[in-house]
C-alpha cells in the first residue's frame, strides 16, 4: 500500500519543470525527515543528484555541532549504484534516499549485499515511505523514539516493508518491558541491534532498560544484548539526555511509570532542560518520589510576578534547567548556589515580630538556636552555646522589649537534620553551610512555613505535599518495633495533663451537641480553642484532612493541647515520626493548670 508521503513523491516526479520538481522533491523529503525528529534541523543545497555534494544535510543542535547527517537523493532504481555511493561516502555516516523502487535484476548486487555494505559502513539506505511506516507502527510508549533514533543512527537497508516489521517488533519489545516480558523485550533488542548503529541502539536500550526496571522486574533479568554494547547502569542518577528520550517516548499520564523514574533523579537531571505543556503532568508524578532522594544546600522563597499565574495547588516546574516549587503566589528554588536563583525584591519586608517568629517556629516544629533582632539602626543577637532550641525561652520577649516597639527578627539560625541553616527574612533565603548537602524536602519544609507567611488554610495542604513520606527514615524504623505513646507521655506530668483535658473536651462535644458552624466562625476569626474544637469535632466525623489542618492552626507556644490532638491523629494516620515529635514537644511545655 503506497502511502500519503510516496503518493506526494510521485506526483512531485512527474512535473514537468524539472527544477520545480527537484524542489518539490526537496520540500517532500524534508517534511518526512521533520516528522521523524522535530528536533533537527533540515538543511538544502543547491544541488541535486550530485556524486559527492549532500542534497540535504540534518542537524541536531542540542546535541552538539558535530551531530549531523548527509543525505544525497538518488532517483536509480540500481542498487549496485549505491552500493558504490556506500563505499566512496561510508566513512561520514551518509543517508541515500531512493526516489525509485530498487530493481535488484539491473546486475549482480543483490539488495541483502546493499544492505551488509550499509550496515557495515555505518550509512541507512531507504526510501521516504519508512519513515511514515515507523511513525504508523511505534505506537508503545517508549517505541516512539524509533523513528528519530532511525533517523540520527539507522545502518542497512530500510524499506517500508522492513520498517513496518521493525517497528511492529520493537514496540512489542516496549510494551513487554513494561510488563516483564523477557522473549518480547528480547526480540525488540536484536531488531534494534540490526536497524540501529550500536551508538544510537544503546540510547534505545538504555530506555528499554528503564522500562524494564518500572515494571519492578530486577535488572539482572533484563535480556542483555551483544556483550559488547554498554549501556548506563540504572543504579546511576537519569541523566538530561535519558530524560529528554524518556519525555518524548512515554506518556505523562503513566503515573506509576513516572514515580518509579522518580527515585533516580537528582537536580543535575535537569540540566539545560525545560519542561513544558503536558511533560508537567509526568515532572508531578517524578517529584512524587524523587523529593526524597533530592539534596540541596540553599532554597530561596519569592513572591510571584504580577504576569505570573501561580495556582494555589503546589506544582513542581523546570525552567532553564532549574527545579522550582511553586503555589499560593510564590516560587521557590533551592541548589547549591543562592547565585544560580532569581534575585530578591529588597522592597519586600517579610520579617515577622519576635512573637510572629516564636509561632511560626513552634508551629513548624522547627528548633531554633540563634535570633538576631532589629529595630531601626539598633539590632541584638543573641542564642544558645550548646545548640540548643531558644524558642519559649523568656529572654526572646525580654529582648524585644528592650529594644522597644517595632522589633523585627532579621535573621535565626534553624536546626534542619541537627544542622546549622540560616534564615534571612531580609532575602526570602535560607542556606547551610558551604559543603552543606540536606535533605530538600526539609530544607523547603524549614524555607516555606519560615518565609512564605502561609495562611491557615495553606499549611495543612504544604504538610502533605513536601511531608507526604517518612520512609526510609532511620528513625521511622526504629519507631516501628519501639513505639509506645502512652510510656512516653507518661514520663511528664504535663503532657498527662493535656491528654486528660482533651478527654475532658471530646466529652463536653459529645453531650453539648454544638453546631458545627459556631465552631468554624469563632476558628475563622482567630480563636485558637474554637480551632481545636472544630478539629474535634471535624475528626469524629472521620474528615481528618480538614481536622489535621485545624489541629495545625490551633497549635500555640505555651498550649500543647492540639500538639497532642495532632499527635494522635498522626499517629492513627501511620505517620510516627512527626507524631513522636509532637508528643514529646507537648511534653516538655511548662503546663500550669
Amino acid at each position: 500500500m503506497t502511502s500519503y508521503t510516496e503518493s506526494e513523491l510521485n506526483e512531485a516526479l512527474r512535473i514537468a519543470d524539472g527544477a520545480a520538481s527537484i524542489e518539490r522533491v526537496k520540500d517532500i523529503v524534508s517534511d518526512a525527515l521533520l516528522a521523524a525528529d522535530p528536533s533537527a534541523r533540515v538543511m538544502r543545497t543547491e544541488y541535486f543528484n550530485h556524486t559527492y555534494i549532500p542534497d540535504l544535510v540534518v542537524e541536531w543542535p542540542s546535541r552538539g555541532t558535530n551531530s549531523l547527517r548527509r543525505v544525497y537523493l538518488r532517483p536509480t532504481q540500481d542498487p549496485g549504484q549505491i552500493d558504490i555511493d556506500i563505499k566512496e561516502r561510508g566513512s561520514t555516516r551518509p543517508v541515500f534516499v531512493h526516489l525509485s523502487a530498487l530493481l535488484p535484476q539491473h546486475n549482480d548486487i543483490s539488495l541483502e549485499h546493499l544492505s551488509a555494505t550499509a550496515r557495515s559502513a555505518q550509512s541507512l539506505v531507504t526510501e521516504i515511505g519508512s519513515f511514515e511506516r515507523l511513525a504508523e507502527h511505534s505506537t508503545a510508549p517508549g517505541a516512539r523514539l524509533l523513528p528519530s533514533s532511525v533517523l540520527r543512527g539507522g545502518r542497512g537497508l530500510l524499506e517500508s516493508a522492513q520498517a513496518t516489521a521493525a517497528a511492529q517488533t520493537i514496540s512489542r519489545g516496549f510494551a513487554g518491558a513494561i510488563l516483564a516480558d523477557p522473549e518480547s523485550t528480547g526480540s525488540a533488542l536484536a531488531t534494534l541491534e540490526s536497524v540501529l548503529a550500536p551508538s544510537t541502539a544503546v540510547e534505545l536500550t538504555s530506555v528499554l532498560e528503564t522500562m524494564w526496571i518500572a515494571s519492578g522486574a530486577p535488572l539482572s533479568q533484563f535480556p542483555r544484548p551483544r556483550q559488547d554494547w554498554t549501556t548506563t547502569p540504572w543504579s546511576a542518577p537519569l541523566s538530561p539526555d535519558r530524560l529528554r528520550a524518556l519525555l518524548r517516548a512515554v506518556s505523562p499520564e503513566l503515573h506509576a511509570f513516572w514515580r518509579t523514574i522518580g527515585h533516580q533523579i537528582t537536580l543535575d537531571s535537569f540540566e539545560g532542560m525545560n519542561i513544558l505543556g503536558d511533560d508537567q503532568l509526568a515532572l508531578q508524578s517524578i517529584m512524587e518520589s524523587a523529593l526524597d532522594n533530592l539534596t540541596a544546600r540553599t532554597c530561596r522563597i519569592l513572591d510571584s510576578a504580577g504576569s505570573e499565574n501561580i495556582p494555589d495547588t503546589l506544582t513542581w516546574h523546570v525552567q532553564h534547567g532549574q527545579l522550582s516549587l511553586a503555589a499560593f503566589g510564590r516560587r521557590s528554588w533551592f541548589g547549591q548556589r543562592s547565585e544560580d536563583f532569581p534575585a530578591y525584591d529588597s522592597s519586600d519586608d517579610r520579617r515577622p515580630t519576635p512573637q510572629g517568629f516564636t509561632d511560626v517556629a513552634v508551629r513548624a516544629d522547627i528548633s531554633i538556636t540563634r535570633v538576631d533582632l532589629a529595630n531601626g539602626s539598633r539590632t541584638l543577637s543573641f542564642g544558645s552555646k550548646d545548640g540548643n532550641d531558644i524558642i519559649g525561652d523568656d529572654m526572646t520577649a525580654s529582648f524585644a522589649q528592650n529594644l522597644g516597639e517595632g522589633t523585627v527578627v532579621d535573621r535565626a539560625v534553624a536546626l534542619v537534620e541537627s544542622r546549622p541553616v540560616t534564615v534571612d527574612f531580609a532575602t526570602g533565603t535560607t542556606f547551610g553551610r558551604p559543603n552543606a548537602r540536606l535533605k530538600a524536602a526539609n530544607l523547603l519544609w524549614t524555607t516555606w512555613t519560615m518565609l512564605a507567611g502561609l495562611t491557615k488554610s495553606q499549611w495543612a495542604s504544604f504538610s502533605r505535599t513536601i511531608r507526604q513520606s517518612e520512609a526510609g527514615d532511620p528513625h521511622r524504623v526504629y519507631l516501628e518495633s519501639n513505639w509506645h505513646p502512652a510510656t512516653l507521655l507518661a514520663r511528664s506530668r504535663p503532657a498527662g495533663e493535656l491528654t486528660t483535658r482533651l478527654s475532658r473536651l471530646r466529652n463536653e462535644l459529645d453531650r453539648n451537641r454544638i453546631p458545627e458552624t459556631d465552631f468554624r466562625q469563632a476558628a475563622q476569626s482567630g480563636d485558637y480553642l474554637a480551632m481545636l474544637l472544630l478539629g474535634m469535632l471535624l475528626e469524629s466525623k472521620d474528615e481528618t484532612v480538614e481536622a489535621e489542618m485545624w489541629f495545625r492552626n490551633a497549635i500555640e507556644p505555651t498550649s500543647g493541647e492540639a500538639m497532642v490532638a495532632l499527635a494522635s491523629l498522626l499517629e492513627r494516620q501511620g505517620q510516627r515520626v512527626e507524631a513522636e515529635r509532637w508528643y514529646r514537644r507537648a511534653s516538655n511545655i511548662d503546663f500550669r493548670a
